[in-house]
């Protein structure tokens, strides 16, 4: 009887969820122009070799390592999506989209179901989190109202913003938090392979999802209580660390390192004597909570939900009301907090009820389920409007990829906003931006790209076409006040108006960069490198000597082979260097008519070799992945063996007594 109400319940949450998204699976462009979708299109279309060995990408930010450009199980869904189906990559991407905006729910009534064996109320706190946001109450998009509990956040994040990764490791979340506590509960290895397994794929969702799952095994400990700590704290770390192990070739230590420093430099969180504030304040909070549950004698299912959503409410609160914050980016865990409100309000409410007459129950039961009803139709209606059908080909976007994509296939350009971000998705041509600021590679470059964007008088002009002439760039696009490109991130397109002129519609122009060479490689003498980092974009002065001395430079050819291989043939000079305008990676080999030949960092950033040779020269880069990727790789290899092995293990071992926490009658949460 259980299993028929449990498929029963299943059956109408995939319903709902399904009726409400369901235009999704069959969009190929929705027109949201303001969102990310556009670059994991381009990740999944262009990434058809690089799933399983270290690859390097010439497509954004002058060139950096695919394992930085963002975490892969997105845009592999998508492409196996496309692939299996035999769809666009759009429309399998737009597939993807609703099939996490579908899971999300399941997962969370599979794990309530689970872990309470209350059916009728765990399918209420997941059909709650499916047509309610109480956050929307705390930290409302625009002004507070009251009907904005109601609203469609998780829907509005999906298709409009650039939340999918998110959501998908959101989707993950509470089947860690499943395992986790079965692994608690019943001391099996299993369950913490299983919960690792879980974690590992969150990871690949989305890197953020560190900070979540780290959030949701605090709450998970606290909630278990001083019982076996130190054997319950040894589990879940080495169900963590197995899960970093196994994932690590995709999230790379340095990478974390790069996530922090460009966290910082964007201002999206600043460590200051408030982040401690704010980190004592979710400390505080957390205690009060023990004091009360300790009180109350609150068995370990509503400990857990109440630290969860103190903790995931808190943050984005802060951050909102008081400014302050100790986690990056802290107003995208109001998604979290809505999963976690809609567990603890339903399980509280459960509570109290449960002394209420019949009758009474009965009435509200209906009550709900005309509510819900309403929220299905408002939902329905408002998901028709955002995938209302648009045509690339009406977009600035796409219309200048496919100008760039013609006339400037093997060069670079430069270009603003919403365009870098959808460029790659119709073009395979080079860009010197376009990647996500939180995980971009090169730091010079990434700073000096996103500071010039303030440049206000022709001397400023001057200065930014020095600097992309440095890195390379043939064109770049601008964008004027009346241009359709969404961020208007040129805040005075006007000083660029007296530019050679290669393309222009809709107030939006694509310029030349004077003097800029047709080529990513050039012969030099080594005391025109860029010598040390620039303090910011307006110290242009050794950039400026090695522009000029670009303009006399002899240009190699330079040819790709695939992406992680370069051939440049030139002639060199007795003592001269050879700059290559492509980011430098320790992962990157260089030989020169077949001799090893070190590959140097200049202060931009890029690659320059010392005298390779003398005379007639080809040079060869290849990128291998370097040390760190290839131990990545070897761990993760080994780490799983291990989780293999442990399973076998597992299997063979006789089952070990059952072993349960404190209030709580074994295999399920009780109540208050």
């Amino acid at each position: 009887m259980d299993a028929t109400k449990r498929m029963a319940y299943l059956a109408a949450l995939v319903w709902i969820n399904l009726y409400i998204c369901r235009d999704l699976f069959f969009a190929e462009h929705l027109g949201h122009m303001n969102s990310m979708h556009g670059f994991w299109m381009a990740m999944a279309r262009l990434a058809s070799h690089h799933w399983w060995r270290p690859g390097w990408w010439p497509y954004w930010d002058a060139g950096m390592p695919f394992e930085w450009t963002y975490a892969p199980l997105v845009p592999a869904l998508t492409a196996a999506w496309a692939q299996l189906d035999g769809v666009s990559t759009a429309r399998a991407f737009y597939g993807v989209m609703g099939m996490v905006y579908v899971l999300t729910p399941v997962t969370l009534f599979a794990m309530s179901a689970r872990l309470t064996r209350s059916l009728g109320w765990s399918f209420l706190a997941a059909a709650a989190y499916s047509l309610m946001s109480p956050m929307q109450l705390l930290v409302p998009n625009e002004t507070f109202a009251w009907s904005r509990i109601g609203g469609t956040h998780r829907l509005y994040l999906s298709v409009v913003w650039d939340e999918l990764p998110h959501l998908t490791a959101l989707t993950l979340l509470p089947l860690v938090a499943l395992f986790m506590a079965l692994a608690l509960q019943r001391r099996r290895a299993g369950y913490s392979v299983a919960a690792g397994a879980a974690m590992a794929l969150a990871l690949l969702a989305n890197a953020f999802a560190m900070t979540m799952i780290a959030i949701a095994m605090i709450s998970l400990l606290v909630a278990f209580g001083r019982e076996r700590w130190k054997e319950n704290v040894l589990r879940v770390g080495a169900a963590g660390a197995g899960a970093y192990l196994v994932a690590c070739p995709f999230l790379p230590p340095s990478l974390f390192a790069a996530i922090g420093r460009n966290q910082q430099f964007h201002k999206v969180v600043q460590w200051e004597p408030r982040s401690f504030t704010a980190a004592a304040i979710v400390a505080l909070g957390c205690i009060v909570l023990w004091q009360i549950f300790e009180w109350r004698r609150a068995d370990w299912w509503l400990r857990f939900l109440g630290y969860l959503a103190w903790m995931t409410t808190s943050i984005p609160v802060m951050a909102r009301h008081l400014g302050r914050s100790f986690v990056p980016q802290p107003m995208r865990y109001t998604v979290e907090a809505d999963l976690a409100l809609a567990l603890l309000g339903v399980f509280l409410a459960r509570a109290v009820a449960g002394r209420w007459p019949v009758a009474v129950r009965a009435g509200c039961a209906l009550a709900l389920l005309g509510i819900g009803a309403e929220q299905v139709v408002s939902h329905r209606k408002f998901e028709k409007h955002l995938t209302m059908r648009a045509t690339p080909e009406s977009t600035i976007e796409y219309r200048v990829a496919r100008w760039a994509g013609e006339h400037l296939a093997e060069g670079r350009i430069w270009l603003a906003g919403s365009m870098g971000q959808w460029f790659n998705r119709w073009s395979a041509s080079a860009q010197m931006t376009g990647s996500s600021f939180s995980t971009a590679y090169g730091k010079v470059h990434q700073e000096v790209s996103s500071e010039f964007t303030s440049g206000a008088s022709p001397e400023d002009a001057a200065n930014v076409l020095t600097w992309l002439k440095a890195y390379g760039v043939q064109a770049l696009a601008v964008p004027g006040k009346n241009s359709p490109e969404f961020w208007k991130v040129l805040g005075h397109p006007e000083i660029f108006a007296g530019c050679e002129v290669l393309w222009r519609e809709d107030d939006t122009t694509i310029c030349r960069v004077p003097g800029a060479a047709n080529s990513l490689g050039h012969v030099v003498a080594a005391g025109s490198l860029v010598g040390r980092e620039p303090r910011d974009w307006r110290d242009v002065g050794e950039a400026r000597r090695y522009a000029a001395a670009l303009d006399g430079a002899r240009h190699a050819s330079v040819r790709w082979n695939g992406t992680d291989e370069v051939t440049l043939r030139t002639e060199v000079p007795e003592g001269s260097a050879v700059s290559i305008q492509i980011t430098h990676h320790p992962g990157w080999r260089a030989t020169a008519n077949g001799r090893e030949a070190p590959v140097e960092r200049d202060g931009l950033g890029l690659m320059w070799l010392k005298a390779p040779c003398r005379g007639p020269c080809e040079i060869r880069l290849v990128y291998g992945g370097g040390m760190e990727l290839w131990l990545c790789r070897w761990v993760s290899a080994l780490s799983l063996l291990a989780l293999v092995a442990a399973w076998r293990w597992r299997r063979r071992s006789s089952r070990a007594p059952y072993l349960c926490c404190a209030n709580n009658q074994p295999g399920s949460a009780g109540s208050v």
